[in-house]
């Protein structure tokens, strides 16, 4: 869900006024209820103009983008592609049928649009933004990374498209541009959670306890939206386990964690179910994320990560080193989880 609403802001900055807008009183009264945030009475408007002109491109565009913005991305498809029938030679028209592609989880053919919107102006950030970040939900990193790498040519330290790209960079393995990109986040704001929670979790990565822990408490103090992992993995460092076990318990018994995959993993954290049932839920979890057009996530390397490493903290070494073998074969080189259960599941800890 938090993507498709991410999708719909994006969508809804990228729209700019018509090149040349009919004169009808419907038209004009659609264009001001979408920009008091009416969708739905837009669409009656646009509706209403386009009985009057049926070759109005730009009135399908704008009903279009209401029915995207009200959760209707079939809808919207439908007068994309009257709108391109039109008019084929309008970007944003292709940008904003890959978009409903996009909220439909139709990764492929949201690239395809992003490319022709792309072909005919190669100016557009928010396709190319749009088109690296359906990449890289795609599996196709390289393509990612260079899309938004292009992306910043045309407008430099944007933090969305940095934090875009230092998540490419991470799955693609290099882990110091990653950093580097996190890092110029932060300097550009300070208030950035979510770029500190990720810091947190490479330094943890590389071995620099004290640096991670330090990333994931400030990006606990932001409320960052990854706080319920930043908090398991500051429970997974701290040497002292009584006092690890006494803030887990302290945050865990008040806290209001909405996700219903991120409840199932702090309850599992704090002794409760087995691994049978969290794999199970991750199962199940990953179906629905799918029947809505989300994208799959990591959930089952999560599940044998998070199962190692309660194994692990209770003595239990060979069902740890099994559950983390099961996370390093999931293909997840985008989860932190995947590249520690790969140093953890090593020989040389055996």
């Amino acid at each position: 869900m938090k993507l498709i609403g991410a999708s719909l802001v994006l969508l809804l900055a990228a729209c700019a006024a018509p090149p040349s807008a009919p004169s009808d009183a419907s038209y004009r009264a659609g264009l001001t209820k979408i920009a008091s945030g009416d969708a739905g009475g837009a669409i009656d408007d646009l509706t209403r103009s386009i009985d009057l002109d049926p070759n109005n491109s730009m009135a399908f565009n704008w009903r279009g983008h209401c029915f995207n913005l009200l959760g209707y991305p079939e809808e919207a498809l439908l007068d994309y592609d009257r709108a391109i029938e039109l008019d084929p030679t309008y970007a944003w028209s292709h940008y904003a049928r890959g978009m409903a592609h996009h909220n439909l989880g139709r990764f492929q053919e949201a690239i395809a649009g992003y490319s022709r919107a792309l072909a005919l102006d190669p100016s557009m950030v928010k396709a190319w933004n749009w088109r690296g970040f359906t990449r890289k939900l795609s599996g196709d990193y390289s393509g990612a990374a260079s899309d938004l790498e292009h992306s910043l040519t045309l407008v430099a330290d944007d933090t969305w498209t940095l934090f875009e790209l230092a998540k490419s960079r991470q799955a693609l393995g290099d882990l110091d541009a990653c950093a580097r990109l996190l890092e110029r986040i932060v300097a550009l704001d300070p208030t950035h959670g979510s770029a500190r929670a990720q810091l947190g979790f490479l330094t943890a990565v590389r071995g620099e306890t004290l640096v991670s822990i330090a990333h994931f408490e400030a990006a606990c103090a932001l409320r960052a939206p990854e706080e319920t992992y930043a908090r398991i993995w500051i429970w997974m460092q701290r040497s002292d386990r009584l006092v690890a076990d006494r803030e887990w318990r302290a945050w865990f018994t008040d806290a209001r964690i909405v996700d219903p995959w991120e409840q199932e993993i702090a309850a599992f954290i704090a002794g409760e179910g087995g691994d049978e049932r969290l794999a199970s839920r991750a199962a199940e979890e990953t179906a629905d994320r799918v029947s809505r057009g989300l994208p799959r996530d990591f959930l089952a390397c999560e599940a044998a990560f998070y199962s190692g490493l309660r194994h692990e903290l209770w003595g239990e070494l060979e069902a740890a080193q099994t559950a983390y073998g099961r996370a390093q074969r999931e293909s997840a080189a985008e989860a932190w989880e995947w590249h520690l259960a790969s140093l953890r599941a090593s020989p040389a800890r055996r």
